[in-house]
């Protein structure tokens, strides 16, 4: 597959209401005019060194991003492959400590590129815990994205519990959800072990005010969604 030009978005994060601005999102975008998401076919048909090389220009870029904006706050989307690479770590302690105070990194729910055996799953869990807790204790905050969705179950979530400070819904899986009961009750689930654990909760995919109140009255903070901003296009220097 050819090589895709990409740029960044960023989206707002926001607290109890949409003028109480916590962080931006930035989201990486096919530099088209339908801001398109990147094919999951492009990241399959990428080679070990190519995927590599992609994350080394995203990590810079992210890099120039908070260089050029110095009192923004900051989250960047990281597939869990990318975190079990030792070489992608290495990079971004080099790149992003001095800037660890501003930069949440938000641990996506992807799956293992390819097939692994029980025993190849369990050590590549055990690399990405062992990274993540490398990270935490340099001072990063991990945020974990779309919780109780594919990899990211409640089983897996629990492991890593310790070296994460956020948790991350989307009201977009809601179509998995058979009722809006059931939907609520799940939300108060994820809730109550982020409050249990002291960790920030954010429910994101929020469209509408009725959605935005209905959050509200769960005692659900922290929102993210077209309602209160869509992705707009960050300019980088030289644009």
């Amino acid at each position: 597959m050819d090589k895709l030009d990409w740029v960044f978005y960023s989206q707002p994060i926001v607290a109890e209401c949409k003028e109480v601005l916590i962080r931006e999102e930035l989201l990486l975008r096919e530099e088209t005019a339908n801001c398109a998401f990147f094919p999951q076919k492009y990241w399959e048909s990428l080679t070990k060194k190519e995927y590599q090389e992609l994350h080394y220009s995203i990590i810079h870029q992210v890099k120039t991003i908070l260089k050029k904006n110095l009192t923004n706050h900051y989250s960047i989307n990281l597939s869990r492959n990318s975190l079990i690479s030792t070489a992608l770590i290495t990079e971004i302690k080099k790149e992003w400590l001095s800037f660890k105070d501003r930069l949440v990194i938000e641990i996506t729910e992807e799956a293992p590129i390819g097939s692994l055996t029980i025993h190849e799953q369990q050590q590549v869990e055990l690399r990405l815990r062992n990274h993540m807790e490398e990270l935490n204790k340099l001072g990063f905050t991990l945020s974990l994205d779309d919780i109780g969705t594919g990899v990211h179950s409640l089983e897996n979530v629990l492991n890593m519990l310790p070296y994460v400070s956020e948790l991350k819904y989307s009201l977009n899986n809601f179509q998995k959800i058979n009722t809006l009961i059931d939907l609520e009750e799940f939300l108060q689930a994820w809730q109550h072990l982020a409050q249990s654990q002291g960790l920030v909760f954010i429910v994101e995919g929020i469209e509408t005010k009725l959605e935005d109140e209905w959050l509200t009255k769960l005692g659900i903070k922290y929102k993210q969604g077209f309602y209160y901003g869509k992705p707009q296009h960050l300019q980088m220097e030289g644009d």
